[in-house]
């Protein structure tokens, strides 16, 4: 073999493993990306019976579809709409069980659904607040039929539709707990929390997520309707909130011509009800009654 021969072959076997590389990157966001739209479904036990609530399964059918599953836990003609956070359900123990037996305890009625792609509703990928919306309109309608009032109280993504669902005009009242203002960036910070992957894996990561579930992230933007809020609003921050920071949070409510209450706290993320409970359920109660 002579020096050419030689100098091409070792040419052609770099090329070929940086191709190599370069596959196995791309499949390996791929898988994350796909993960990412595809959350692992928590369906647990328990329902509202367990701390003693007169409950009826119910679903509602959105615009495009999708069959959403829930439960209407019975109290008075004042309805509370319960929004969970991305991957879990209405079966959440940290939040969502905790405020569903605090409101009905307190004589509201409580609606508490499953998004698309999350416990037990249809749909195969979540589009992390960009079709979501159409749930929440749904579960909206079905419960102006029913209620006097309707208040709606939204975690995280749930929290990020809260406020989407203020601009809109729906509900009496909205809590929106540690809603994300910057959806790229707390996903970048999600992958480093939740997966201890780097964060800059993100910008490849999110094409994948788009191709997989079809997600319109201009609709996950809430600056574009800050300034449209028409319902009373309070959102709550957590001061060690490792995906949300406080100053996108002000930054929101700035954008919204300080319409929106602002209650900054130590909490982590969707966590100010585990470390002040006492001191959060006041707070809901107050802002819900005034």
């Amino acid at each position: 073999m002579d020096e050419a021969s030689g100098g091409l072959n070792l040419l052609y076997l770099i090329l070929s493993i940086l191709v190599i590389i370069l596959i196995a990157f791309l499949l390996f966001v791929a898988v994350i990306g796909y993960k990412l739209v595809t959350p692992p479904r928590l369906v647990g036990k328990w329902t509202p019976k367990d701390f003693g609530a007169n409950y009826k399964d119910v679903e509602v059918i959105t615009e495009d579809g999708i069959k959403l599953r829930g439960w209407h836990i019975l109290g008075d003609d004042r309805c509370v709409i319960l929004l969970h956070g991305y991957t879990v359900s209405r079966w959440d123990e940290v939040y969502m069980k905790k405020m569903m037996e605090f409101l009905w305890s307190n004589g509201y009625s409580v609606l508490a659904f499953d998004f698309r792609a999350h416990g037990e509703s249809e749909g195969k990928h979540t589009t992390i607040g960009d079709k979501e919306f159409l749930d929440v309109r749904a579960i909206f309608e079905y419960a102006k039929k029913r209620c006097d009032k309707v208040y709606i109280i939204g975690y995280s993504m749930g929290g990020f539709l809260a406020l989407k669902a203020a601009a809109s005009g729906m509900g009496d009242k909205i809590i929106a707990d540690s809603p994300f203002i910057y959806v790229d960036k707390s996903g970048a910070r999600g992958l480093k929390y939740f997966a201890n992957l780097p964060s800059w894996l993100y910008r490849f990561i999110k094409p994948f997520a788009i191709l997989f579930s079809g997600i319109n992230y201009a609709n996950t933007d809430p600056f574009k309707f800050a300034g449209d809020i028409k319902v009373p609003t309070l959102i709550i921050a957590g001061k060690n909130d490792p995906l949300i920071t406080v100053d996108e949070v002000s930054s929101f409510v700035k954008a919204s011509g300080n319409k929106v209450e602002l209650w900054i706290t130590e909490g982590a993320h969707v966590r100010t009800i585990q470390v002040s409970e006492n001191e959060y359920k006041k707070r809901v109660l107050s802002f819900l009654s005034q």
